[in-house]
């Protein structure tokens, strides 16, 4: 049975840390009887996650379902809440609800059901919570391990966030773990010495390849839209002309300073691209 929100959290740093947690065993809270901050309600995206300050899946540290390609926090004035896991188009894949209470910066959330199903008993968990604008940041440390979730205020999707915008190059390549050449893994037209990656914050992509000299030998062109840690890549054009079929893929992407990684499941294996500005 997956594990209810955020429990999954203290679960991960278990199998880091090699020890087995326990739920917690406190009695569950009600509504809290203060005002709800007014700058902590409404709907809150989740963006990235770090685990002792190193870059971490939020696929993973959320365990979230196969067909989940982002979540939210939804946060009412009533002191209830819903987290909730959404695939494309916005279908939910997996929600839980529950009760919170905010005392200057804890938060203690106590889940009381699962997917509708009431959970006996309820699960109570405690967070670190700060608000900074539009910018939500949740942690937690579990035996000395440092949990840190970045959320964004708003539900829409398809944006960019704004740390992928800019020009990428593209510097290795592996499949299962192993190296891949460049111009295998990307399939090179002859003469191609590198590749660039464009993303714009309106969503329009760009790829090419460059030869020795400087000049295009290919590009193609579509659209990118981030859910989470998946962004989707629609490819519509090929060096100017229209395709009459859309390729669509989907990539998993992760950050560490100025190295961006994007991996797909391919039959062999895990293909990984790193690239950096």
């Amino acid at each position: 049975m997956k594990t209810h929100l955020l429990v999954s959290l203290a679960v991960l740093m278990a199998t880091v840390a090699g020890f087995q947690c326990k739920k917690n065993d406190s009695s569950p809270t009600g509504p809290s009887t203060s005002t709800v901050p007014s700058q902590v309600v409404g709907t809150w995206t989740f963006q990235s996650a770090t685990l002792d300050g190193s870059p971490t899946d939020l696929a993973t540290i959320l365990q979230w379902e196969s067909s989940t390609v982002r979540a939210q926090f939804v946060m009412n004035s009533n002191s209830s809440f819903t987290y909730r896991e959404l695939g494309f188009n916005d279908t939910i894949t997996y929600y839980e609800t529950g009760t919170f209470t905010l005392t200057g910066q804890v938060l203690k959330m106590t889940t009381t059901s699962a997917n509708g199903q009431q959970i006996s008993p309820p699960y109570v968990t405690s967070w670190t919570l700060s608000v900074t604008g539009g910018t939500m940041t949740l942690s937690q440390t579990v035996q000395q391990k440092v949990v840190v979730m970045t959320l964004s205020s708003g539900s829409s999707s398809g944006t960019i966030p704004t740390q992928l915008v800019g020009t990428w190059k593209y510097q290795s390549a592996t499949v299962a773990g192993s190296s891949l050449p460049l111009a295998t893994a990307l399939s090179w037209v002859t003469g191609t010495v590198r590749a660039e990656l464009i993303l714009s914050a309106n969503g329009a992509i760009t790829y090419r390849e460059i030869n020795a000299s400087g000049g295009v030998t290919y590009t193609s062109s579509g659209t990118a839209v981030a859910s989470g840690q998946v962004v989707r890549i629609t490819i519509t054009t090929e060096n100017g002309q229209s395709l009459s079929s859309p390729v669509v893929t989907d990539y998993t992407w992760s950050m560490s300073g100025t190295t961006l990684t994007v991996s797909m499941q391919l039959p062999q294996g895990m293909l990984v691209f790193t690239l950096t500005r």
